[in-house]
């Protein structure tokens, strides 16, 4: 595991905007998995400006999505999916056909983990995966406990997750549950950027990245990762030394 700090908040989503564009450039038909949160929110909306105005072309890419709530459509605000939508997707120009995406309203829970686990097989795999730390240290649904050879599954949802996920869906009923890519999906991506930033952020990352690797602080595990890159700002590192 590599670690970059950068001063702050929009140097790190400068950063991290452009090794998506470098991943593009080198392999225009990667395959992408980009979580959702607010971490990346700026990092998403400089990639689309330096992928229009360089005209760095998304359009033999494939993406695979990292979690979603259960029963929640897709078309919800504020859904894992129409997050992606509205800030890469359709600013980008990416076809249905290029995304491949969890059908949160399926009937049946394991067969929907199957066909992802195989799509992403059928994929030769994820190229560039980035995902955000939560605060008790989870990775995409994650959450403490989860076993690290663990691929997509159904994720039973911590209460400070589903308090969340009642801020974002004011009024609808929250099942407590998320599909969520594994953390062996996590540790089998080719290149793997964990991106956090904030002072709230540095106390898990300083039990994830120093203390014991466990499955209790979910992040701890990218340190089993070859090729991953950990980028913060100053104030998410700050109590790493």
């Amino acid at each position: 595991m590599k670690t970059e700090v950068y001063n702050d908040y929009i140097d790190l989503s400068e950063a991290v905007s452009d090794k998506i564009i470098e991943t593009v450039k080198e392999n225009p038909s990667a395959v992408l998995c980009l979580a959702t949160g607010k971490t990346p929110v700026l990092a998403y909306e400089l990639l689309v400006k330096k992928a229009l105005s360089e005209k760095v072309s998304f359009s033999n890419c494939m993406f695979i999505q990292l979690d979603e709530w259960i029963g929640i459509s897709p078309k919800t605000e504020g859904s894992c999916f129409d997050t992606l939508n509205r800030q890469l997707f359709q600013p980008l120009g990416i076809s249905a056909t290029q995304i491949i995406m969890f059908n949160a309203l399926t009937g049946s829970e394991d067969d929907e983990c199957m066909k992802m686990n195989e799509a992403i097989k059928n994929l030769d795999g994820i190229d560039l995966m980035l995902v955000g730390v939560g605060k008790n240290g989870h990775i995409g649904f994650n959450e403490p406990g989860t076993d690290f050879e663990k691929a997509t599954h159904v994720s039973i949802l911590q209460p400070a997750t589903i308090e969340s996920g009642l801020k974002k869906f004011p009024g609808v009923t929250i099942s407590g549950k998320g599909f969520t890519l594994g953390l062996k999906n996590v540790l089998d991506a080719k290149l793997l950027l964990v991106v956090a930033n904030g002072e709230e952020k540095a106390d898990i990352l300083q039990q994830g990245i120093i203390g014991e690797i466990t499955t209790q602080v979910p992040v701890s595990v990218v340190r089993h990762h070859a090729n991953s890159i950990l980028m913060l700002d100053e104030a998410a590192a700050s109590l790493l030394h």
